[in-house]
């Protein structure tokens, strides 16, 4: 039987590396490829957005929710019309640096937007974009009935604004294998939202099929 310092020193060498390697550093919780499911990402900005509204209509301070756990340093893209002039950040009662914010008539996802939010999502597993209208939208009125997507089987209660939003997720999944590869590994989603009201109400849209995942409202 090993003596007492023979038996502490072979207990020990079961948790030293082998090969005289070293061992390696504990994963940090912010590393951007655990990431985060885009269903937790899409609650948490919805019910910071539901907080916010509500503290403003009570006149009191909004409560700031525990941030995702596992989530990077962005934690969703948003694409919104420039003609709205909201402040997205405040909107939704989120930090600034948790959103990368895309602005654009419409808003319209251009090729470089979606070139863009597919990096993002690939390198830096963001999981969510929302598509944020506003009605009614004076840059879609100037623009013309070309800019306005016919009404669809599932689309024909919306109004142009969100029949717009829809045309432009379409357009971000037909442009970008890889988006649409995420999206159907449940790794990315797109989520639609239309801003109403001096006070920013955010009416979500539900979809039951793609290309949009079906967020509860």
């Amino acid at each position: 039987m090993p003596s007492g310092r023979l038996a502490l020193l072979v207990a020990l060498s079961a948790f030293l590396p082998q090969g005289g390697g070293r061992t390696a550093p504990p994963v940090p919780a912010h590393r951007a490829d655990i990431g985060v499911p885009p269903a937790v990402a899409f609650a948490h900005l919805r019910d910071q957005h539901a907080e916010a509204r509500a503290a403003r209509l009570q006149g009191r301070a909004p409560r700031t929710l525990r941030r995702p756990g596992g989530a990077g340093a962005t934690l969703a893209v948003v694409f919104a019309c420039a003609d709205a002039a909201r402040d997205l950040p405040a909107l939704l009662h989120v930090p600034a640096e948790d959103l990368v914010v895309m602005t654009s008539p419409g808003p319209t996802l251009r090729r470089e937007e979606i070139a863009h939010l597919e990096r993002l999502a690939t390198e830096d597993r963001v999981s969510l974009a929302v598509v944020l209208v506003h009605e009614p939208c004076r840059s879609l009125a100037s623009a013309g009935p070309a800019s306005r997507p016919a009404a669809g089987p599932t689309r024909d209660r919306h109004g142009p604004e969100i029949r717009h939003a829809l045309a432009q997720v379409q357009a971000a999944y037909l442009a970008s294998p890889r988006l649409r590869a995420l999206e159907e590994a449940g790794e990315f989603a797109v989520a639609v939202g239309s801003v109403r009201g001096p006070i920013g109400a955010i009416e979500w849209l539900s979809l039951s099929a793609p290309p949009a995942p079906p967020f509860p409202r």
